[in-house]
C-alpha cells in the first residue's frame, strides 16, 4: 500500500489486523528482531511527552527488546522490569483489573509495554504482544503530522519480511 493510498485509508484497524497478522506469521527470531523495530519506533513517539523517570524506563524496556532481538535470554530481567512498570504506575499486583495511574504512559504504550514485558519474562505465550504492539502505533496520534499513526502502521509492514517457508534460506528454522 502506497503512502497516497494511506492517506485515504479510514480502516486503521483492519491496518492494524495486518501489522497483527504478519508478526505472527514469523518465525520467533525474525518476530523479535521486528519487535525491536517496532518499540524503536513506539517509544521515539511516545517518550518525548513523558517524565524523565518514565523515559528512563522506557529505555530500559527497549534495551531488554533489543537483547532479546539478539538471542539474549531476558525472562528474569523482563519480570523485574514488570515489577518495576507495575511500581512506576502504581499498579496493584494482585488485582488485574487495576489500571494504576498512567498519566505519564498512554494507555496503548502501557499496553504494549506491559505485554512485551509479560511475554518475555515467559507469562504470556509467543506471540502474544503482537496485537499490543500494532495496537500502541494505532494509538499514536500526532497532530502536527497527519495520519502518523498510519504512517507507523505503513512503516511496521514494510518492515516486516515475507513469510518465508521453514528452512528456505536458513530462515524459520
Amino acid at each position: 500500500m502506497e503512502l497516497s493510498e494511506l492517506l485515504d485509508y479510514d480502516e486503521e484497524e483492519a491496518l492494524a489486523d495486518r501489522v497483527t497478522a504478519a508478526l505472527r506469521a514469523l518465525a520467533y527470531p525474525a518476530y523479535l528482531a521486528c519487535l525491536s523495530y517496532c518499540f524503536d519506533e513506539l517509544a521515539a513517539h511516545y517518550t518525548p511527552a513523558m517524565t524523565p523517570e518514565g523515559q528512563d524506563l522506557v529505555g530500559r524496556i527497549g534495551g531488554l527488546v533489543r537483547s532479546a532481538a539478539a538471542g539474549e535470554d531476558v525472562r528474569d530481567r523482563a519480570g523485574a522490569l514488570e515489577e518495576m512498570l507495575g511500581a512506576y504506575c502504581g499498579l496493584d499486583p494482585d488485582d488485574d483489573l487495576d489500571v494504576g495511574d498512567t498519566a505519564d504512559f498512554d494507555g496503548a504504550f502501557l499496553g504494549c509495554c506491559a505485554a512485551l514485558l509479560h511475554e518475555y519474562a515467559g507469562e504470556g505465550a509467543p506471540y502474544s504482544a503482537a496485537r499490543d504492539v500494532a495496537n500502541a502505533a494505532e494509538a499514536a496520534i500526532d497532530p502536527e503530522v497527519e495520519a502518523e499513526n498510519l504512517r507507523m502502521l505503513l512503516r511496521f509492514l514494510q518492515h516486516i519480511p515475507p513469510r518465508v517457508p521453514a528452512g528456505v534460506g536458513g530462515v524459520g528454522k
